[in-house]
């Protein structure tokens, strides 16, 4: 078994990693097992303490990708099924270059540091020999998580040692501001040790867009507001809303209308960046949906491609919900095809929904 291939999974039991699933382009697959002996007697049973190759999918893994329950509050897609979970291993789409040794001056990369140090085994210094950064880079993922990637070398006598060093970016970390964000970044894949700073990543032109914090990105660069505090928005909003949705700006017109009157409670919230309509989210009796009874529905979440990965969804949600809790309107609900978003701030699917004009069921969270 060989060739191009296609995806790569992690496999997992009991939330130990037992092994790499691989499928390939001419649609066979290989399983290779590492053999964890202290449960041995599970994984035999299950046929996985041994490789496998096969032409088509491992049916016991076809069935997890098929039917498996999506891992909430992640980006990652890991799928699960009882105690066995398959974890899709994200391949690189874009890397961002901070830094490389053989980088000429004037170059994007170029550093005028030499971001080396003494070497070091255990906690003693060898003399005569150095340690120093060959690249340092982060790599964008097809699954929107982000990655540190650092190359690190040292001399030993007549010949060179070292490796890569790449650890994940915490997801969580992108709802911080960014000045928080670069704190933490220069902690991993060690480049602390070899002398980057978070004033060296603020000042790599370019970084803060490839994160995702585009015009300053941070939380306290945005307003986020209820429709009722900017009424003049209700034009500009609707006609926002029915852009991004095409549903006809006349009816979310009425909506506010009857929110911004009094004549309902269900309102209607926005997060502007400048005077910029960056995110907004309503609330409706329903979404369109046959389940008449689950009411009131958030609606039309939307934030604009530049200002996500910053929490805007997140903080328009949790005001909707507050502001309807203070009110004494609780639960609430929404439907969506995401799984593994809404999780993030507190929502629990409840149930599939049909909604109007659509073949297949989606989903109904609740909010308690």
């Amino acid at each position: 078994m060989g060739g191009i291939i296609r995806e790569e999974y992690k496999v997992f039991y009991r939330d130990v990693h037992v092994g790499a699933y691989y499928v390939y382009e001419d649609g066979g697959s290989e399983y290779r097992a590492f053999q964890p002996e202290h449960l041995r007697a599970e994984l035999e049973a299950l046929g996985l303490m041994k490789n496998h190759t096969r032409k088509t999918h491992f049916p016991r893994f076809r069935a997890i990708l098929n039917k498996g329950e999506r891992a909430p509050g992640t980006r990652k897609l890991i799928l699960r099924d009882g105690p066995l979970s398959l974890e899709r291993v994200p391949r690189n789409a874009e890397k961002f270059w901070v830094y490389r040794r053989s980088a000429g001056k004037g170059a994007a990369d170029y550093s005028p540091k030499a971001h080396s140090v003494p070497h070091r085994e255990g906690s003693r210094v060898v003399e005569g020999m150095e340690e120093w950064a060959s690249w340092y880079a982060f790599n964008k993922k097809d699954d929107g998580t982000f990655e540190a990637e650092l190359d690190e070398a040292w001399n030993e006598g007549s010949h060179y040692g070292g490796g890569t060093i790449r650890v994940e970016v915490p997801e969580a970390w992108l709802d911080l501001p960014w000045e928080d964000f670069t704190e933490r970044l220069v902690t991993l894949a060690a480049a602390a040790h070899y002398g980057f700073t978070p004033e060296d990543l603020e000042a790599r032109k370019g970084l803060k867009e490839f994160f995702g914090f585009a015009r300053g990105g941070a939380m306290d660069a945005f307003v986020f507001l209820d429709l009722r505090a900017r009424p003049e928005l209700k034009g500009p909003a609707a006609r926002w809303f029915s852009s991004k949705w095409r549903v006809p700006e006349g009816a979310y017109l009425e909506c506010m209308e009857a929110y911004l009157t009094g004549k309902t409670e269900y309102g209607w919230y926005l997060c502007l960046a400048g005077e910029q309509i960056a995110g907004g989210l309503g609330v409706i009796d329903n979404d369109f949906h046959q389940r008449k009874d689950l009411t009131p529905n958030i609606c039309a979440v939307y934030t604009e491609a530049d200002f996500r990965c910053r929490g805007v969804a997140g903080k328009l949600l949790n005001m909707a919900v507050e502001n309807l809790r203070a009110k004494g309107i609780s639960p609430v609900y929404l439907v969506t095809d995401h799984t593994g978003f809404y999780e993030r701030y507190g929502w629990e699917y409840l149930c599939p929904v049909q909604c109007d004009g659509e073949e297949t069921p989606s989903r109904m969270y609740i909010h308690r």
